[in-house]
C-alpha cells in the first residue's frame, strides 16, 4: 500500500469531480495544491476498508480507491453524492492492498530472424499493423498505411502483394487486421474508417466480396471460427459482430459492461469467443450469444495483450508487449502453464501470429520480427487444406 505524502489538509469530494469518461480528473485544494484523481483501473489499487462512521446525514461508503500519482497520493471516496470534509489524519488506518498476482519466470525466446524497414517497396512497411501465419507457414502482413497486403514465406522470402489505395473492388483502405479461413485459406481482412468494412480475397490474392461498411464503425480484430463464420471485435462501441463467411450478419452483442479496450479477437472450443483487453490486462471469454463468462491473466501476468491464438492441444496462447515481447501459455480453463519473453525490448508491437513452435511479430520500428520457442511434447501437425495449386 502506498503510503501518503500529503500534509494534512481537508479534501473536499463532490460528484462533480468524477466523471467515468475521465481517466485524469484534476482538482486544487484549498492552498493551490494540484492532486489528480486516476480513475483508469490499470494505474488504480482498490482497497476495501471497513468503517461504521455515522453521522445524522449518511453513512460513510466502505470502497476506498488509492490512486499513485506524481504528484500526491490520494485518497477519494467513489460515488459520494455529498459534499464531505474529511481531515486525512481522522481516516482509520488502511490495510494492506491486494498485490497483483506474482510476474511468472519466463524462459528466453530464440531469435530467428527479422525483416522490414520503413518505405512503400516490397519487405517495406509504413505500419504493419496486423498479420497472421497460413496452415503453409507462409507469413501474411496487413500494411495498413500502403494499403496493401504483403505475404512472405516461412523463410521471410518476399511471395507477393495486393491491394492499393481505393474504394473500388479489388482495392484496399488501411488494412489493419487479417485472419485466415480455414475452411478454404480465404483472407479475411478489415479496414478501419473511413470504409470500416470487411473484404475477402482468395489465396492468390483476387477479390472475392467486401461487406460490413454499413454495420461496423471501429473494427479491431477479426478471426474466423471452424464453420467459417467471421467475427468481429469493435473498439469504442466494444461490440462484437459475428457474419456468416458470405457476408450477411448472423448476430451482434455489446460487450460494453466488460470491456476497456479489446484489441484482438479468437474462436475457441465450445462455442467461445478470447478477446484480449488490452487495458485490463487480461483475457475475456465470452459466448456467441454474448455472455460473459470468465477472464484469465491479468496485471503482472498477461499486461497490454495483443494476441490471442489456440495450439494443437487446446492451450491458449498470449501475446503481450510489456517492456520485453512476452509468450504466455494457458490451460484451457485459463491456467498458467509456460512462459516465454525475448531477450531484448522492442517498441511497440501492433500484432503476433504463432503457429507450430513460432512467433511473429508486428512491430512498431517497420520490422516483422521472428522467434522459436519449445514448449516439449511433440510437434505439432501441420493443418491441412484442400487448395488449388498456384497458377502460373
Amino acid at each position: 500500500m502506498p503510503s501518503f505524502n500529503v500534509e494534512e489538509y481537508v479534501i473536499k469530494i463532490t460528484e462533480s469531480d468524477y466523471d467515468i469518461h475521465d481517466s485524469n480528473i484534476k482538482n486544487v485544494d484549498e492552498d493551490g495544491k494540484e492532486y489528480i484523481i486516476k480513475q483508469n483501473l490499470d494505474t488504480t489499487t482498490s482497497v476495501n476498508l471497513p468503517i461504521a462512521i455515522e453521522d445524522m446525514y449518511m453513512k460513510y461508503p466502505t470502497d476506498y480507491y488509492v490512486s499513485q500519482t506524481p504528484k500526491f497520493n490520494v485518497l477519494y471516496i467513489q460515488q459520494q453524492q455529498q459534499e464531505l470534509e474529511l481531515p486525512i489524519s481522522s481516516l482509520p488506518a488502511l490495510p494492506p492492498a491486494v498485490l497483483p498476482q506474482s510476474t511468472p519466470f519466463r524462459l528466453p525466446m530464440k531469435y530467428s530472424a527479422k525483416f522490414g524497414s520503413f518505405g512503400v517497396a516490397d519487405r517495406q512497411f509504413t505500419e504493419p499493423s496486423g498479420l497472421v501465419v497460413t496452415a503453409e507457414g507462409d507469413i501474411v502482413v496487413a500494411d495498413a498505411n500502403n494499403h496493401r497486403i504483403q505475404i512472405f514465406d516461412s523463410q521471410c522470402n518476399f511471395k507477393f502483394s495486393f491491394g492499393e489505395p481505393g474504394k473500388r473492388d479489388g482495392q484496399l483502405l488501411y488494412p489493419n487486421r487479417v485472419a485466415i479461413n480455414p475452411k478454404n485459406g480465404d483472407y479475411v481482412i478489415t479496414e478501419r474508417s473511413p470504409t470500416h468494412q470487411v473484404q475477402i480475397f482468395n489465396r492468390f490474392g483476387s477479390f472475392i466480396r467486401k461487406f460490413g461498411t454499413t454495420i461496423l464503425q471501429h473494427p479491431r480484430g477479426v478471426c474466423v471460427d471452424s464453420e467459417g463464420r467471421i467475427i468481429v471485435v469493435e473498439c469504442k462501441l466494444m461490440r462484437v459482430c459475428v457474419f456468416s463467411s458470405v457476408g450477411h450478419l448472423l448476430h451482434q452483442f455489446s460487450a460494453l459492461k466488460h470491456l476497456m479496450f479489446p484489441n484482438n479477437i479468437c474462436a475457441g472450443p465450445d462455442n467461445q469467443l478470447f478477446i484480449c483487453d488490452n487495458r485490463e490486462h487480461c483475457i475475456k471469454v465470452f459466448n456467441y450469444n454474448g455472455e460473459y463468462l470468465r477472464s484469465f491473466g491479468g496485471e503482472g501476468i498477461t499486461n497490454y495483450p495483443i494476441s490471442v491464438s489456440f495450439d494443437y492441444l487446446g492451450r491458449i496462447l498470449v501475446a503481450d508487449n510489456n517492456d520485453k515481447f512476452n509468450l504466455t501459455v494457458f490451460d484451457k480453463d485459463g491456467n498458467l502453464v509456460k512462459a516465454f519473453e525475448s531477450k531484448v525490448r522492442h517498441s511497440h508491437c501492433f500484432d503476433a501470429a504463432i503457429y507450430d513452435g513460432v512467433v511473429v511479430v508486428a512491430s512498431k520500428d517497420y520490422k516483422v520480427y521472428y522467434y522459436k520457442y519449445k514448449m516439449g511434447g511433440c510437434r505439432q501437425p501441420s493443418i491441412s487444406v484442400s487448395l488449388p495449386p498456384m497458377p502460373l
